[in-house]
């Protein structure tokens, strides 16, 4: 049976705040305000996953620092006679593909052009490459655009954080009133190195996938996210100076696809790639450091390339798929998360099960499928929910110790409430208290003349004096943790021992102790509020204390206005009993008095002064049951019982 389970209401009012909260997110992600932490999140999955390993055929030939060194000009201004030479090395070495990014866009001398137009058309599998932008066209010259085996396109933005993460599938050129499209740099070597026999149609099967050949491309806003497989200097290179003078072994370009383009700072072609600083080596050479926190072009362009032929180009969740994924887990996170855990404690485990299963899911299906999942906006949906269910929780918990403070009148402890909350599976059927048998104590405090003062007060006066007095008493009562069942004008009771025992090793003791502590402290309490209603002339309040000890049946009973707690059995009727033989004795003083029965001395030891003064039967009518006086250490007895003892 569920302990304290929730009302219609609270279910509502839980489900209400989930829903509203599940659509603020999708709204959030409709808008696209979660793009900017997605993409870090994605940046982040790149970086854990670390150096792949390359397996599809490429190579690099890089124009860099010590090409310009060795052959004394500026990275701008190597000839096209190295470049003439180096495609020509490259083809005899038998490398399958030759890709140039560099931009033959204009005319040098004839001799030159000459030599690198015929190394191109010798070679028979140049791809050049070609620039299209807003206001200028860089493209081949009709000679090398003639002669080489097909163009790519070099442009490439990043994203509006600065990172490029992928590079546009194709460009358009337009010849008079046609449009030509050009494919990117890397697809387009993909393309040729997989499809020079099947063909090169375009097909798109849909807005994130494009088939070209037999060559398959995802797309994502009509990129190709590049699968880096590393940071800067991840792919093998040489040095164009060794290319161009033939300081290579021919086996290492063999069957491969080769690009050849330039990683110097100077030329401005260098971008911030999502993966972190690291060393890298040149082949054959010491190492050499690189800042891999950017790329230069060719690199990315190979590594386009590597992420088409190795089958790793990254697939991104669809918009709707996402917008699925939130609603969905949005209902798991309000089933989960809000209405089924048991306190805090409950909510931090639901939550981080959820979000564990959702990283995990984000992890492998990266490393392993190449899938990019959308996770912010499914941990905006945790994180949301495990505030809201900690506040949610905090609620129910504020207004179900509420419910337990109405359940027992007007006043439980707040000691007493913690543990009967911290025990509330054990002894708690839903909203009603299970029935159990309890030996309690119960203390009755008889105001004697209240009457009297009632009569005596003008109406003005009245509440101000008996809230004084209560507030008062609440103060003395709070820390012996007792229950106040009744607290009328004539007096009230206090149950030491109900609705849960002392936590000590002999709780009836302590229970018992308690009370004749909170007996005496009661009366002194009223002692020095007479004093102070003194000045004003209002007669003292003549209050004597009864307790007994007994065994009862402590539980909740149900009526139209909801569920009171109840106890019942031996302790209250003889408790009743003790009253009437004490308002039946006019020898006894009408204040500062605590009466016992025998079983309340029974557990006092020599704590306190006792005095027996009378008998009364048990509530069966089967014994008798000793009256005692309890008196503090160092007081006198103060009048003679009915039985003739001097007290």
């Amino acid at each position: 049976m569920p302990v304290f389970s929730k009302d219609r209401q609270e279910r509502w009012l839980g489900i209400g705040l989930s829903a509203g909260l599940t659509g603020i997110i999708l709204g959030i992600f409709w808008v696209g305000g979660f793009e900017w932490l997605e993409q870090h999140s994605y940046d982040l999955r790149m970086q854990w996953r670390g150096t792949a390993t390359i397996q599809a055929p490429v190579m690099l030939v890089l124009n860099d620092e010590s090409t310009s060194e060795r052959l004394g000009v500026a990275p701008s201004r190597i000839s096209r006679m190295v470049y003439g030479k180096t495609i020509q090395n490259l083809s005899q070495a038998g490398a399958k593909l030759i890709v140039m990014d560099v931009l033959f866009a204009d005319s040098q001398s004839e001799a030159e052009d000459a030599f690198l137009e015929k190394t191109i058309r010798k070679a028979g599998n140049v791809i050049l490459a070609r620039y299209i932008g807003s206001d200028d066209h860089r493209v081949p010259l009709k000679r090398f655009e003639q002669a080489a085996m097909g163009q790519g396109l070099v442009n490439v933005t990043p994203d509006a954080d600065g990172v490029l993460r992928g590079v546009p599938l194709l460009g358009g050129h337009y010849e008079g009133d046609s449009l030509t499209p050009i494919l990117s740099l890397g697809v387009e070597a993909a393309r040729q190195f997989i499809n020079s026999e099947n063909g090169d149609s375009l097909e798109f099967e849909s807005r994130d996938r494009v088939k070209i050949g037999s060559l398959i491309v995802p797309l994502v806003q009509n990129q190709v996210l590049v699968n880096f497989v590393g940071p800067s200097g991840a792919i093998p290179f040489r040095s164009m100076w060794e290319v161009a003078q033939g300081k290579f072994s021919k086996e290492l370009f063999f069957g491969k696809i080769v690009l050849v383009g330039s990683n110097v700072p100077s030329l401005h072609d260098f971008y911030h790639i999502p993966l972190p600083h690291k060393e890298s080596k040149t082949i054959g050479d010491a190492p050499a450091h690189v800042h891999s926190a950017q790329m230069a072009g060719v690199e990315i362009h190979a590594n386009v390339i590597l992420t088409l032929l190795e089958g790793k180009g990254i697939e991104r969740s669809s918009e709707r798929m996402v917008l699925v994924l939130i609603a969905l887990l949005g209902a798991l996170c309000c089933l989960t998360v809000i209405l089924s855990p048991r306190g805090e404690f409950g909510v931090i485990v639901a939550t981080l099960i959820l979000a564990g299963v959702v990283i995990c899911a984000a992890v492998v299906l990266f490393f392993h499928e190449s899938y990019w999942l959308d996770i912010v906006p499914l941990l905006a949906v945790l994180n949301g929910h495990f505030a809201m269910a900690t506040a949610y929780q905090r609620y129910l918990v504020v207004r179900q110790k509420d419910q337990l403070r109405l359940m027992f009148s007007h006043f439980l402890s707040p000691t007493v409430v913690d543990r009967l909350w911290r025990q509330r599976a054990t002894f708690f059927d839903g909203n009603r208290i299970v029935p159990r048998p309890l030996v309690l104590t119960i203390l009755i405090v008889q105001f004697r003349n209240m009457a009297d003062i009632i009569h005596s007060l003008k109406a003005e006066g009245l509440l101000p004096w008996w809230s004084s007095y209560q507030m008062g008493l609440s103060r003395v009562l709070r820390p012996y943790g007792g229950l106040i069942s009744v607290w009328e004008d004539q007096g009230f009771r206090v149950y030491f021992g109900a609705p849960l025992p002392s936590s000590s090793s002999d709780p009836v003791q302590t229970d018992a102790r308690q009370a004749v502590k909170c007996a005496f402290q009661v009366l002194h309490t009223i002692s020095a509020l007479n004093k102070s209603w003194e000045e004003q002339r209002v007669p003292a309040l003549e209050a004597s204390t009864l307790l007994y000890t007994g065994c009862g049946i402590g539980g909740s009973i149900q009526d139209s206005d909801g569920s009171e707690y109840k106890v019942m059995g031996e302790v209250v009727q003889m408790i009743h009993r003790l009253d009437q033989w004490a308002r039946g004795d006019p020898s006894l003083p009408q204040q500062a008095l605590v009466l016992s029965g025998q079983s309340t001395v029974t557990y006092l030891g020599a704590l306190w002064h006792t005095k027996k003064i009378g008998d009364i039967n048990e509530w069966t009518g089967n014994g008798k049951v000793q009256i005692y006086q309890i008196q503090e250490s160092g007081s006198s007895p103060t009048y003679t019982s009915s039985l003739g003892e001097s007290l």
